[in-house]
Protein backbone atom coordinates (compact mmCIF):
# COMPACT_ATOMS: atom_id res chain seq x y z
CA UNK A 1 0.00 0.00 0.00
CA UNK A 2 1.16 3.41 -1.11
CA UNK A 3 2.15 5.53 1.76
CA UNK A 4 4.02 8.63 0.72
CA UNK A 5 5.35 9.84 -2.66
CA UNK A 6 8.90 11.74 -3.20
CA UNK A 7 9.64 13.88 -5.17
CA UNK A 8 12.49 16.50 -7.04
CA UNK A 9 11.92 19.46 -8.19
CA UNK A 10 14.43 19.87 -10.99
CA UNK A 11 12.98 18.74 -14.18
CA UNK A 12 10.41 16.75 -12.59
CA UNK A 13 7.88 19.69 -11.29
CA UNK A 14 10.00 22.36 -13.41
CA UNK A 15 11.27 22.65 -16.66
CA UNK A 16 14.91 24.71 -15.45
CA UNK A 17 16.82 23.28 -19.22
CA UNK A 18 16.53 26.73 -20.45
CA UNK A 19 17.62 28.57 -17.41
CA UNK A 20 20.68 25.93 -17.23
CA UNK A 21 21.48 26.64 -20.73
CA UNK A 22 21.68 30.46 -20.26
CA UNK A 23 23.68 30.18 -16.79
CA UNK A 24 25.94 28.26 -18.83
CA UNK A 25 26.49 30.24 -21.73
CA UNK A 26 26.90 33.42 -19.77
CA UNK A 27 29.53 31.80 -17.38
CA UNK A 28 31.93 30.68 -20.49
CA UNK A 29 31.23 33.49 -21.87
CA UNK A 30 32.70 35.55 -18.76
CA UNK A 31 35.58 33.32 -18.06
CA UNK A 32 36.82 33.12 -21.71
CA UNK A 33 36.71 36.98 -21.73
CA UNK A 34 38.74 37.01 -18.52
CA UNK A 35 41.45 35.07 -19.75
CA UNK A 36 41.61 36.09 -23.12
CA UNK A 37 42.04 32.65 -24.80
CA UNK A 38 42.49 32.37 -28.13
CA UNK A 39 40.43 29.81 -29.62
CA UNK A 40 36.82 29.54 -28.67
CA UNK A 41 36.07 26.43 -29.95
CA UNK A 42 39.54 24.79 -27.55
CA UNK A 43 38.70 26.55 -25.00
CA UNK A 44 34.79 25.22 -24.74
CA UNK A 45 35.98 21.87 -25.84
CA UNK A 46 38.29 22.25 -22.44
CA UNK A 47 35.55 23.31 -20.34
CA UNK A 48 33.19 20.78 -21.44
CA UNK A 49 35.73 18.09 -20.88
CA UNK A 50 36.15 19.40 -17.31
CA UNK A 51 32.47 19.80 -16.76
CA UNK A 52 31.97 16.50 -17.47
CA UNK A 53 35.01 14.99 -15.09
CA UNK A 54 33.17 17.17 -12.26
CA UNK A 55 30.24 15.94 -13.06
CA UNK A 56 30.85 12.61 -13.42
CA UNK A 57 32.30 12.75 -9.46
CA UNK A 58 29.40 14.38 -8.22
CA UNK A 59 26.54 15.43 -9.83
CA UNK A 60 25.90 18.34 -7.42
CA UNK A 61 29.39 20.22 -7.68
CA UNK A 62 30.33 24.05 -6.70
CA UNK A 63 30.47 25.51 -10.35
CA UNK A 64 33.82 27.84 -8.55
CA UNK A 65 35.50 24.49 -8.27
CA UNK A 66 34.91 23.79 -11.64
CA UNK A 67 36.13 27.09 -12.58
CA UNK A 68 39.03 27.37 -10.51
CA UNK A 69 40.57 24.45 -12.11
CA UNK A 70 39.32 26.02 -15.79
CA UNK A 71 41.52 28.81 -14.94
CA UNK A 72 44.35 26.57 -13.28
CA UNK A 73 44.53 24.67 -16.56
CA UNK A 74 45.33 28.10 -18.11
CA UNK A 75 47.82 28.96 -15.71
CA UNK A 76 45.74 31.51 -14.72
CA UNK A 77 45.21 32.32 -10.85
CA UNK A 78 41.63 32.29 -9.87
CA UNK A 79 40.15 35.46 -8.30
CA UNK A 80 37.61 33.17 -6.16
CA UNK A 81 35.34 36.33 -4.50
CA UNK A 82 34.72 37.00 -8.59
CA UNK A 83 33.94 33.42 -8.85
CA UNK A 84 31.31 33.40 -5.77
CA UNK A 85 29.19 36.39 -6.97
CA UNK A 86 29.01 34.49 -10.74
CA UNK A 87 28.07 31.66 -9.36
CA UNK A 88 25.30 33.63 -7.57
CA UNK A 89 24.25 35.26 -10.59
CA UNK A 90 24.34 31.69 -12.25
CA UNK A 91 21.98 30.05 -10.11
CA UNK A 92 19.51 33.53 -10.44
CA UNK A 93 19.53 32.78 -13.91
CA UNK A 94 18.19 29.39 -13.15
CA UNK A 95 15.69 30.38 -10.80
CA UNK A 96 14.26 33.43 -13.12
CA UNK A 97 14.07 31.43 -16.63
CA UNK A 98 12.27 28.07 -14.39
CA UNK A 99 8.78 27.21 -14.60
CA UNK A 100 6.46 24.92 -13.79
CA UNK A 101 5.52 22.12 -16.38
CA UNK A 102 1.62 22.62 -17.23
CA UNK A 103 0.15 19.86 -15.39
CA UNK A 104 2.37 20.08 -12.19
CA UNK A 105 0.31 22.05 -9.96
CA UNK A 106 -3.09 19.70 -10.56
CA UNK A 107 -1.14 16.33 -10.11
CA UNK A 108 0.51 17.64 -6.76
CA UNK A 109 -2.92 18.35 -5.49
CA UNK A 110 -5.05 15.19 -6.50
CA UNK A 111 -2.00 13.37 -5.13
CA UNK A 112 -2.05 15.28 -1.57
CA UNK A 113 -5.34 14.39 -1.13
CA UNK A 114 -4.37 10.65 -0.83
CA UNK A 115 -0.77 10.02 -0.22
CA UNK A 116 1.77 12.08 1.44
CA UNK A 117 3.95 13.63 -0.19
CA UNK A 118 7.86 14.84 0.16
CA UNK A 119 10.27 16.83 -1.97
CA UNK A 120 14.12 15.70 -2.02
CA UNK A 121 16.02 17.86 -3.71
CA UNK A 122 19.72 19.64 -4.22
CA UNK A 123 20.74 22.90 -2.84
CA UNK A 124 21.24 25.44 -5.53
CA UNK A 125 24.47 27.65 -4.89
CA UNK A 126 25.86 28.25 -1.84
CA UNK A 127 22.81 28.96 0.41
CA UNK A 128 19.92 25.94 0.75
CA UNK A 129 16.60 26.03 1.38
CA UNK A 130 16.44 30.43 1.17
CA UNK A 131 17.99 30.11 -2.26
CA UNK A 132 15.92 27.21 -3.57
CA UNK A 133 13.85 27.97 -6.85
CA UNK A 134 10.99 26.29 -5.37
CA UNK A 135 10.57 28.99 -2.91
CA UNK A 136 9.03 31.06 -6.24
CA UNK A 137 6.13 28.85 -6.14
CA UNK A 138 4.88 28.74 -2.29
CA UNK A 139 1.49 27.46 -3.77
CA UNK A 140 3.22 24.10 -4.49
CA UNK A 141 5.42 24.20 -1.31
CA UNK A 142 2.54 23.97 0.72
CA UNK A 143 1.79 20.51 -0.78
CA UNK A 144 4.39 18.99 0.87
CA UNK A 145 4.48 17.53 4.04
CA UNK A 146 8.48 17.33 4.16
CA UNK A 147 11.22 18.91 2.53
CA UNK A 148 15.24 17.92 1.93
CA UNK A 149 17.10 20.02 0.42
CA UNK A 150 20.62 18.21 0.02
CA UNK A 151 24.29 18.92 -0.59
CA UNK A 152 25.64 20.17 2.36
CA UNK A 153 27.80 18.45 5.21
CA UNK A 154 24.92 17.42 7.25
CA UNK A 155 22.78 15.98 4.26
CA UNK A 156 25.03 14.42 1.31
CA UNK A 157 23.50 15.23 -2.47
CA UNK A 158 21.36 13.00 -4.15
CA UNK A 159 21.66 10.25 -4.95
CA UNK A 160 23.27 9.49 -1.60
CA UNK A 161 20.34 7.71 -0.11
CA UNK A 162 20.37 9.58 3.01
CA UNK A 163 18.51 12.44 2.01
CA UNK A 164 15.61 10.17 1.20
CA UNK A 165 15.76 8.11 4.54
CA UNK A 166 15.04 11.90 6.05
CA UNK A 167 12.31 12.54 4.42
CA UNK A 168 10.58 9.45 4.64
CA UNK A 169 11.15 10.01 8.53
CA UNK A 170 10.18 13.43 8.52
CA UNK A 171 6.60 12.00 7.01
CA UNK A 172 6.61 10.01 9.59
CA UNK A 173 7.11 6.52 6.91
CA UNK A 174 9.75 3.82 8.18
CA UNK A 175 12.20 2.88 4.97
CA UNK A 176 11.55 -0.94 5.70
CA UNK A 177 7.66 -0.41 5.02
CA UNK A 178 7.39 -2.52 1.73
CA UNK A 179 4.62 -2.02 -0.97
CA UNK A 180 2.63 -4.49 -2.64
CA UNK A 181 4.47 -5.92 -5.09
CA UNK A 182 7.94 -5.67 -3.18
CA UNK A 183 6.03 -7.63 -0.48
CA UNK A 184 4.32 -10.21 -3.07
CA UNK A 185 7.35 -10.68 -4.98
CA UNK A 186 9.93 -11.43 -1.88
CA UNK A 187 7.04 -13.60 -0.17
CA UNK A 188 6.13 -15.86 -2.87
CA UNK A 189 9.38 -16.65 -4.12
CA UNK A 190 10.74 -17.27 -0.37
CA UNK A 191 7.06 -19.99 -0.43
CA UNK A 192 4.14 -18.28 0.69
CA UNK A 193 0.87 -19.58 -0.90
CA UNK A 194 -0.82 -15.95 -0.75
CA UNK A 195 -0.39 -11.81 0.07
CA UNK A 196 -3.88 -10.02 1.13
CA UNK A 197 -4.21 -6.47 2.29
CA UNK A 198 -6.15 -6.38 5.39
CA UNK A 199 -6.80 -2.64 6.22
CA UNK A 200 -3.23 -0.60 6.76
CA UNK A 201 -1.88 -4.71 6.93
CA UNK A 202 -0.78 -7.75 4.73
CA UNK A 203 -1.33 -10.67 5.41
CA UNK A 204 0.86 -13.25 4.83
CA UNK A 205 0.09 -17.01 4.74
CA UNK A 206 2.17 -20.26 3.94
CA UNK A 207 2.89 -23.86 4.32
CA UNK A 208 4.43 -24.60 8.31
CA UNK A 209 7.37 -25.90 6.40
CA UNK A 210 8.13 -22.71 4.87
CA UNK A 211 7.52 -20.60 7.90
CA UNK A 212 11.17 -19.87 8.42
CA UNK A 213 12.13 -19.64 5.11
CA UNK A 214 9.75 -16.79 4.50
CA UNK A 215 10.41 -14.90 7.91
CA UNK A 216 13.96 -14.75 7.23
CA UNK A 217 13.36 -13.71 3.49
CA UNK A 218 10.91 -10.65 4.55
CA UNK A 219 13.80 -9.73 7.61
CA UNK A 220 16.46 -9.96 5.07
CA UNK A 221 14.98 -7.25 2.91
CA UNK A 222 14.00 -5.24 5.96
CA UNK A 223 10.45 -5.20 5.69
CA UNK A 224 9.02 -5.12 9.11
CA UNK A 225 6.87 -7.90 10.73
CA UNK A 226 3.84 -6.84 13.18
CA UNK A 227 3.83 -10.90 14.09
CA UNK A 228 4.42 -14.17 12.73
CA UNK A 229 3.17 -17.51 14.22
CA UNK A 230 2.08 -20.99 13.16
CA UNK A 231 -1.82 -21.24 12.98
CA UNK A 232 -4.19 -23.82 11.78
CA UNK A 233 -6.38 -22.31 8.86
CA UNK A 234 -9.53 -23.79 7.21
CA UNK A 235 -9.35 -24.03 3.11
CA UNK A 236 -13.00 -23.70 3.35
CA UNK A 237 -15.41 -22.64 5.49
CA UNK A 238 -18.83 -23.30 6.86
CA UNK A 239 -21.71 -20.43 6.93
CA UNK A 240 -23.59 -20.54 10.25
CA UNK A 241 -26.44 -17.96 10.53
CA UNK A 242 -29.08 -17.77 13.44
CA UNK A 243 -29.33 -19.41 16.93
CA UNK A 244 -26.44 -22.48 15.20
CA UNK A 245 -23.75 -19.71 14.78
CA UNK A 246 -24.77 -18.37 18.20
CA UNK A 247 -24.32 -21.71 19.89
CA UNK A 248 -20.99 -22.09 17.91
CA UNK A 249 -19.84 -18.54 19.32
CA UNK A 250 -20.77 -19.73 23.02
CA UNK A 251 -19.11 -22.76 22.38
CA UNK A 252 -15.91 -20.96 21.19
CA UNK A 253 -16.03 -18.50 23.97
CA UNK A 254 -16.03 -21.51 26.81
CA UNK A 255 -13.07 -22.90 25.62
CA UNK A 256 -11.21 -19.92 25.40
CA UNK A 257 -11.80 -19.18 28.78
CA UNK A 258 -10.53 -22.89 29.68
CA UNK A 259 -6.83 -22.02 31.36
CA UNK A 260 -6.11 -26.02 30.11
CA UNK A 261 -6.37 -24.89 26.10
CA UNK A 262 -3.87 -22.97 24.92
CA UNK A 263 -5.37 -22.05 21.29
CA UNK A 264 -8.36 -23.07 19.61
CA UNK A 265 -9.29 -23.30 15.57
CA UNK A 266 -12.38 -23.30 13.61
CA UNK A 267 -14.00 -23.16 10.18
CA UNK A 268 -16.75 -21.45 10.51
CA UNK A 269 -18.10 -18.21 8.97
CA UNK A 270 -20.44 -16.11 10.80
CA UNK A 271 -22.14 -12.75 9.79
CA UNK A 272 -20.84 -9.71 11.48
CA UNK A 273 -23.99 -8.79 12.99
CA UNK A 274 -24.33 -11.69 14.72
CA UNK A 275 -20.62 -11.66 15.95
CA UNK A 276 -21.26 -7.65 17.10
CA UNK A 277 -24.46 -9.18 19.71
CA UNK A 278 -22.40 -11.66 20.95
CA UNK A 279 -19.01 -9.53 21.74
CA UNK A 280 -22.08 -7.25 23.86
CA UNK A 281 -22.87 -10.24 26.04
Amino acid sequence: MVKAILFDFTQTLADSSDGFRAAEKEAQSRIFQDLGAASWDEFLAGYRALRRRFHDAAPNFPRPDLWQEVYLRHARRPDVPLLQKWEREYWETVRSRTALFPETASVLAALAARFLLGLVTNKQGPGIWEDHTLRRFPQLASLFKAVVVAGDAAVPAKPDPAAFLMCLRRLGVSAAQADEDTLMEVALESGADDVKAEGDLFVVTCPANSFSAVKQALAAKQIQVDSAEIAMVPKSTVKLTGEKARQVLALMETLEDNDDVQNTYANFDVPDEVMAEAEKR
